[in-house]
């Protein structure tokens, strides 16, 4: 019953989906004809995005980035993240962090770039849904020489250096993936591809052959630390291993987040998925407190996104987060080619 539901959900969205690449197609002949204009700045801009709805690690990239950007910052200037703040309630231009300090909230940045503003203590992170603005005012005001854009392989309208495209095996290896953003072909436009967690890796070089100006890398989620919920401090895996656990996560894929736990011998044993980006109201609390209590478990994991927005009434509960960073293969020459113009 559940896969009839499925697939006429998949039936009620295809129209609007239809109407959305159609808009996708038209504006990116727009671009390649020269009709639509690409504003271009004296800076390196490094685009960090996808062809899929989400999920893909492009935070993880851009996080992963602006981390390597921040040890070289003597060579290459300081760094600055832009992005649009995915539901944040605030609009226009804000700065989420000087590179100092968070200076704003949870809920006026969105929750990915408060969690990048609050790991990423030397990095400028920026809010603003007109990247171009976004990326003239932080050049202005913090003389930034390198603009990470998260998500920002549609916005074609700022030109950049190098674009980075994130993708998921199953979107290359799995036919009954049908919406994404963009085909296959829009990757002719990317500068690198980069595959996340990949076993089968032939199918998946042998499918990108086809993109020979593609430069391909390889690489993976890992955790690394575990952190109370209740009063930030870390804790060492093997106090959790040998525990019942469960899990519980608002991301586009939360998959990703139990196989990286099973990878890290941790055995979750019931999970409990919210839609991407919750914002954890009174109900959403109240069901995390009651599968607690249900499942039965010892423990409860959720992601380190999840964490910033979960509000001190569930400090009581045994919940920890987790931070996850990228391991990438080859990265001297990721970075290089990311970084060698400067």
């Amino acid at each position: 019953m559940s896969s009839q539901i499925k697939e006429i959900g998949k039936h009620m969205f295809y129209p609007p989906y239809l109407l959305f690449r159609s808009a996708v197609g038209i504006k990116n002949l727009m671009y390649n004809c020269g009709i639509f204009k690409v504003e271009n700045f004296d800076v390196n801009v490094i685009s960090v995005g996808g062809i899929t709805f989400g999920g893909s690690g492009k935070s993880p990239m851009t996080m992963y980035l602006a981390y390597k950007a921040a040890e070289i910052e003597s060579n290459i200037g300081k760094t600055a993240i832009v992005s649009r703040g995915y539901r944040r309630s605030s609009k226009g231009f804000l700065v989420v962090s000087d590179g100092k300090k968070v200076l704003s909230n949870v809920h006026q940045a969105g929750d990915e770039l408060y969690m990048m503003a609050k790991r990423l203590s030397s990095t400028v992170v920026i809010a603003d849904e007109n990247r171009s603005r976004g990326v003239k005012s932080v050049v202005e005001m913090f003389d930034a020489k390198n603009i990470i854009l998260d998500d920002g392989f549609q916005h074609r309208s700022l030109g950049r250096n190098t674009d980075i495209v994130m993708l998921e095996p199953d979107i290359l290896l799995d036919h009954s993936v049908s919406f994404k953003r963009e085909t296959l072909n829009a990757l002719k436009r990317a500068s690198a591809v980069v595959v996340l967690d990949a076993d089968e890796r032939k199918s998946i070089t042998d499918k990108l052959k086809d993109y020979n100006n593609i430069k391909l890398f390889y690489g993976r989620r890992k955790i690394t630390g575990f952190y109370s919920l209740k009063n930030g401090k870390k804790v060492n895996i093997q106090n959790l291993k040998n525990r019942k656990i469960s899990a519980f996560c608002g991301i586009a894929n939360p998959q990703n987040f139990i196989n990286t736990l099973n990878l890290s011998g941790l055995q979750v044993e019931t999970a409990l998925a919210f839609k991407d980006h919750c914002r954890y109201n009174e109900i959403d609390l109240s069901k995390v407190a009651r599968f607690f209590t249900t499942s039965g478990a010892e423990i409860l994991l959720t992601t380190e996104k999840d964490a910033v927005k979960i509000p001190p009434v569930l400090y009581s509960l045994p919940i920890y987060y987790t931070t996850i960073d990228l391991e990438i293969e080859n990265e001297k020459e990721l970075l290089k080619l990311v970084f060698e113009d400067l």
